[in-house]
């Protein structure tokens, strides 16, 4: 099977299993800054967790923030919303890896040259993300 049939397939997957649940929330009025925020939320506790070495409700935590990450995708994508949104998405996730970036970090789980690497490549990135966003927008 090539790329573009596979990826096909795996939407045609992701759609009949995310359409129910999409509608379900639209109903109820969950938006997607709603679902974002959440995930923060949950990121917050998971480093939390993880700084006290929680790591199997840490782990928890960290597949219910991507259970919720995919809906807000989903239901961002259903009702075709503007590109401020996804900049407000694009913030909570990489600020959501920054936190737990952070957390290994503290708990030496991870090096301190890895760690400030890491941070050094996201924040490069939000800058390079945020000024390709302002020009755009011109």
């Amino acid at each position: 099977m090539d790329f573009n049939k596979f990826i096909k397939k795996r939407r045609e997957i992701s759609d009949y299993i995310l359409e129910p649940i999409t509608n379900t929330l639209l109903k109820i009025n969950i938006t997607h800054n709603m679902l974002s925020i959440t995930n923060e939320i949950l990121i917050l506790l998971s480093s939390y967790m993880i700084y006290f070495k929680l790591f199997n409700y840490a782990s928890l935590l960290m597949i219910i923030t991507g259970i919720t990450n995919i809906m807000d995708g989903a239901l961002a994508k259903k009702k075709i919303l503007k590109k401020d949104g996804s900049v407000f998405d694009f913030s909570i996730d990489y600020s959501s890896s920054f936190l737990l970036i952070i957390a290994l970090f503290s708990i030496q789980l991870i090096s301190i040259e890895v760690g400030l690497l890491t941070i050094f490549s996201i924040m490069l990135f939000l800058i390079y993300f945020t000024q390709f966003y302002l020009y755009k927008k011109r």
